[in-house]
């Protein structure tokens, strides 16, 4: 999947949901939350790869430990046994990790859904689209985030 296919997915399925994946109302976020949400890397995640040894990993604030742990595979080939690299591995073997700046961009995805109110979404999103270049396909996501006051369906 590359970045445009990931951006959409990500967003489209932020914005339908329209709340935050959380362990409870008001608590910690979560990949699987109450409800049957998940978060933005979450939502990436079939149920078959999922499990809770990755919950507690902050994707966004953990991420010096998720690079330093993607320029390990890099170098050796191989993730070691841990809740980080269990989740490194998931998602490489999903999205592809091809470059260094991959982590980066879904840590900045992740961001999106742990820091800002859903409210504010779209102008996040819109963000994130700006500054890793993505190249919108789906028209109805290109429209919304040009102009977000029109509502999302």
């Amino acid at each position: 999947m590359d970045r445009n296919a990931i951006f959409e997915k990500v967003a489209l399925h932020l914005l339908r949901q329209g709340a935050k994946a959380q362990v409870t109302e008001g608590g910690f976020c979560a990949y699987r939350g109450l409800g049957g949400r998940s978060c933005a890397i979450g939502c990436l995640i079939p149920d078959e790869k999922y499990t809770k040894a990755i919950e507690g990993i902050s994707f966004d604030q953990d991420c010096e430990v998720l690079l330093e742990s993607y320029e390990n595979l890099k170098v050796t080939g191989e993730f070691s046994t841990g809740s980080v690299d269990h989740l490194l591995a998931i998602l490489d073997d999903l999205v592809g990790l091809e470059r260094y700046d991959d982590v980066e961009f879904l840590a900045a995805l992740q961001g999106v859904h742990d820091h800002q109110e859903p409210a504010l979404w779209p102008i996040a999103l819109a963000q994130v689209a700006q500054d890793y270049q993505v190249i919108l396909t789906n028209e109805e996501l290109a429209e919304f985030l040009d102009n977000p006051t029109k509502g999302f369906k």
